[in-house]
């Protein structure tokens, strides 16, 4: 065979693979294999479902969404809540901690555009971080109402959860709170008595409720499985129960504050990275919180 033109580089191997070079056969250019990433296809990476409607809602908004290794670590957690069965439980789940901006942190990645979080007297939002109350008059809402708004959270079963990277001051303050009192008792909340110790209730007929006075900073986690029982959990593990009967409460849930009968209360001066209200989850709470300490670490903003 005539060889017209002379191979402009040699073959070589890289990473154990022949790499070849491109090269003209009689007056033919045959042109190497390209090489792709895992992950990549040939318009970039290729990312989970959740990620590309995240970033594509982010465009549409006009928002400035995470980025670079953030962006990677979250596609990691979506990744791992789609294989172990975690999203189809979630209603609505907010990843604060983020490289992005404040707008893009309040996004629900579960649904986007659908009970994202309205900011109310500007609560602080820290990069890498999340975002904070000042125990006064900032709050989050989400416009999640407890009775209608749930497709997975219903009367028996139901959870909320919050990732709580530095907790609040105030005693009595709220993380996550919709009460109903009046001739009845009715509530689902997260909440501090002390900075150390939680309060939960979900879907309460009446007063009684779980606590855990070891807790702090981390993934706490209030699960009703059936009519009669709720748990709380702390960064995965279950922490107490209690028996209690279930009841509707036709309230939106707020967060860094409660709506109690319609009313703002209970503000908290803590910091959240991600928050979620979904179904049971009580079958994928370690794994739930696995990923997002994950994500935490990736970060470098766990605790």
């Amino acid at each position: 065979m005539s060889v017209e033109a002379t191979i402009a580089k040699k073959d070589r191997t890289v990473g154990g693979t022949i790499a070849q070079a491109d090269r003209t056969v009689a007056g033919t250019l045959y042109q190497k294999p390209r090489l792709v990433e895992y992950g990549q296809g040939g318009g970039g990476p290729t990312y989970d479902p959740l990620t590309t409607a995240y970033l594509a809602y982010c465009t549409a908004q006009g928002y400035t969404a995470a980025s670079g290794s953030v962006l990677t670590a979250m596609d990691t957690m979506f990744v791992t809540w789609r294989t172990e069965g975690i999203i189809s439980l979630l209603d609505a789940a907010w990843v604060f901690a983020t490289n992005g901006d404040q707008d893009a942190a309040c996004i629900n990645v579960i649904n986007p555009g659908s009970h994202d979080c309205t900011r109310v007297n500007s609560p602080t939002f820290t990069s890498l971080q999340g975002l904070q109350g000042d125990g006064a008059n900032a709050y989050l809402n989400p416009s999640f109402n407890l009775l209608s708004d749930g497709q997975n959270y219903s009367l028996n079963q139901c959870s909320i959860g919050a990732y709580i990277r530095q907790v609040s001051s105030t005693a009595n303050s709220a993380i996550m709170a919709a009460q109903d009192i009046g001739a009845d008792f009715k509530s689902t909340q997260i909440s501090y008595l002390t900075s150390s110790e939680f309060l939960g209730r979900i879907n309460n007929a009446n007063t009684n409720s779980t606590r855990y006075s070891s807790g702090g900073s981390g993934l706490i986690h209030s699960n009703r499985d059936d009519a009669t029982s709720q748990t709380l959990y702390f960064n995965g593990v279950s922490v107490d129960t209690d028996s209690d009967s279930a009841q509707n409460i036709n309230r939106s849930i707020l967060l860094l504050a409660g709506n109690q009968n319609g009313s703002v209360v209970g503000h908290s001066d803590a910091q959240l990275s991600f928050a979620f209200i979904g179904g049971d989850i009580s079958g994928k709470a370690t794994e739930l919180y696995n990923s997002i300490q994950t994500y935490m670490t990736a970060l470098g903003t766990q605790v």
